[in-house]
């Protein structure tokens, strides 16, 4: 055979083995104008609804829900409703918005086992996928059930909606973070109540006292809170005898979290929601104690449950510095009034502002009361009803420090109580540059406030404002104490 011949021989097998090829190949349908493809143009961020049933299930195993409101997810199953982790929240998402550029199978028909999970979109159009129950070679067929088209996700995909994976979608947080500012926080431990309220940027001590909160402190409880990570997650809470409520120490409980939070309103009109998150502290979970069982749930502002209760349990470090001392709360500051607000400090001698009722405010200077008001950068000093007079140097710095003592110093010690031992020295009235009282001080004296490093008792400023006592123990503050003395001596 001549070399021409044998090349013509070979040309026209090839071509004669790509036209058997395509002949024989399965067809498949393309996507038409009237048959368009939804994944190409899916956005995950429309998706309200995702339910998940085995293929050959009449009911769903779990369903998805995303509440707008809250910024969270929910998935409910046969036996609760809880919040789902961001992470495969995020997970999930990623590989559905890929879909539409995975290769395409020729696969016409949907796999026989396997999952349907249904999308469901704001505008309420769903978006129907079985996605196959074996992975070969690393991928897994995803039928879409609208334009008959088959295709090879990652492997991952199948994984997620396996009956032991479901319960990995909820979140390990005991107490969520919402999409809003936590207005409430109450603490109850031990048969003590830390109640803390907030009223627009500011946070108050409600119980066991009423006090300013220094915010500080709370930003740190908040943080702790959303910080709670559970090491487990448990199915069942009675199922036998060995997990009921009393055996984890859930009916007489160690302490309980209730934390509430104000979700502003999505639409116009609207009213915020109000949702509460509770925790109960239970018993140990380990005979070590380095975890105990906690118990979880959350409802709206009617007591309806949103989610939970769900059975958990916590690490031992993680909870203990959640459950402090109240005072620990309280703000260090003695005035919440900025200093740049305060015209003038009315000064008078008492006997007993810092030992008796709760102090109240001066309107009017007596005749050896001291009046130092501010002028621009400067101040003057006026006793009773005389005029006023340029101070001193002195006198001058001294108003400039007590303001800062008062309004910007934190102290070195807060209490619920006079400290024992205090004695009165003044009445401290802050007023405002046009005279309307705007906040009312005692200040005194405690003899034994500390030990210095030498092992020597010191003495300490005790500032009174209403029922909390701040006591102060440098060097500074008792000096300034001793140049207040000065100003408004003993009369006679």
């Amino acid at each position: 055979m001549s070399p021409r011949i044998a090349i013509a021989s070979l040309t026209f097998t090839l071509l004669l083995a790509v036209i058997t090829f395509f002949a024989l190949a399965p067809q498949r349908t393309a996507p038409t104008a009237t048959q368009t493809d939804a994944l190409a143009a899916l956005d995950t961020t429309r998706i309200r609804e995702v339910t998940i049933t085995p293929i050959g299930s009449a009911a769903p195993l779990a369903t998805l829900s995303r509440d707008a409101s809250l910024d969270l997810w929910l998935i409910r199953d046969a036996s609760r409703t809880w919040p789902a982790g961001d992470a495969q929240l995020r997970g999930f998402l990623r590989l559905i918005s890929q879909l539409a550029r995975q290769p395409i199978d020729p696969a016409t028909t949907p796999p026989a086992a396997g999952t349907i999970i249904v999308l469901t979109r704001d505008d309420s159009t769903t978006i129907r996928l079985h996605i196959a129950a074996t992975v070969v070679g690393g991928r897994v067929a995803v039928f879409d059930e609208s334009t008959k088209i088959t295709r090879l996700a990652e492997a991952g995909l199948a994984t997620l909606f396996a009956p032991e994976s479901l319960p990995l979608w909820r979140s390990t947080q005991p107490l969520t973070n919402l999409a809003g500012q936590p207005s409430r926080i109450v603490v109850d431990a031990s048969g003590k109540r830390l109640e803390l309220a907030r009223l627009q940027d500011r946070w108050n001590l409600q119980t066991p006292v009423k006090a300013p909160a220094e915010r500080a402190r709370v930003d740190a409880l908040t943080q702790g809170i959303a910080r709670l990570t559970a090491l487990r997650l448990l199915d069942s809470t009675a199922t036998n005898s060995n997990t009921s409520d009393a055996n984890m120490g859930l009916t007489n409980p160690v302490a309980i979290i209730r934390l509430t939070t104000t979700v502003p309103a999505t639409k116009p009109g609207d009213a915020p929601r109000i949702i509460e998150q509770e925790l109960t502290l239970g018993s140990a979970s380990d005979a070590s104690g380095n975890s105990f069982f906690a118990s979880s749930q959350t409802k709206d502002a009617t007591g309806t449950i949103l989610w939970g209760p769900q059975v958990l349990t916590l690490p031992r470090e993680a909870m203990s510095s959640l459950v402090a001392d109240s005072a620990s709360y309280i703000a260090l500051r003695n005035s919440q009034i900025p200093a740049a607000d305060v015209g003038s400090l009315l000064i008078a001698r008492c006997d007993a502002c810092l030992t008796g009722p709760s102090p109240q405010p001066q309107s009017k200077p007596a005749a050896r009361d001291a009046l130092l008001a501010r002028r621009d950068q400067t101040w003057t000093l006026a006793r009773g009803e005389a005029s006023p007079q340029p101070t001193s140097p002195p006198q001058g710095a001294l108003a400039t420090n007590l303001l800062r003592l008062l309004c910007d110093t934190p102290a070195d010690k807060v209490f619920t109580s006079a400290p024992q031992g205090t004695t009165s020295l003044a009445l401290l009235t802050l007023r405002s540059p046009a005279g309307a009282p705007l906040d009312v001080l005692g200040i005194g004296e405690v003899p034994a406030a500390a030990t210095d490093a030498q092992g020597k008792t010191v003495s300490g400023v005790v500032i009174r404002a209403g029922n909390i006592y701040r006591v102060f123990i440098t060097d500074d503050a008792r000096q300034l104490f001793k140049l207040l003395i000065e100003l408004i001596p003993v009369e006679g």
